[in-house]
């Protein structure tokens, strides 16, 4: 294994996969723009939504991206070298797992405890305040 990536927002992306938006403004199409155009995710997330969902992902960058002939089979090494140009294809990455949202969030620190919890993971979104417990 060469990393591990938490992802937020993974959820929306997998049902925009499985159920593709109707419109480029649509959130779904929002978060495919944003995993592509965020230079800190891997491609072979993409990747993988894509071998899960092979009978949706061509409708889905077609609107996503307005791009009313993309093929996924055709089109998809293009979008890697267009989005993702840094190497990202490894054998040995590891599948993705879904993990709960509560992991992107900081840790809480005890009035005993000195040094202060991390920040948030990179791509992680800010806490909601009225989710505390």
């Amino acid at each position: 294994m060469k990393s591990a990536v938490f992802l937020v927002g993974y959820e929306p992306l997998e049902d925009a996969h499985r159920t593709p938006p109707d419109s480029a403004g649509d959130p779904g199409a929002a978060v495919l723009r944003g995993y592509l155009e965020d230079d800190q995710l891997p491609f072979f997330i993409l990747e993988s939504c894509a071998g899960q969902h092979p009978d949706t992902v061509d409708g889905l960058y077609r609107v996503a991206l307005s791009r009313p002939d993309f093929t996924w089979k055709c089109d998809g090494k293009s979008l890697v070298r267009t989005y993702k140009p840094a190497p990202v294809h490894h054998e040995d990455l590891p599948k993705i797992a879904m993990v709960p949202v509560s992991l992107s969030r900081p840790a809480k620190t005890s009035p005993e405890d000195p040094h202060p919890a991390p920040g948030p993971m990179v791509g992680a979104q800010p806490r909601d305040s009225s989710l505390s417990t």
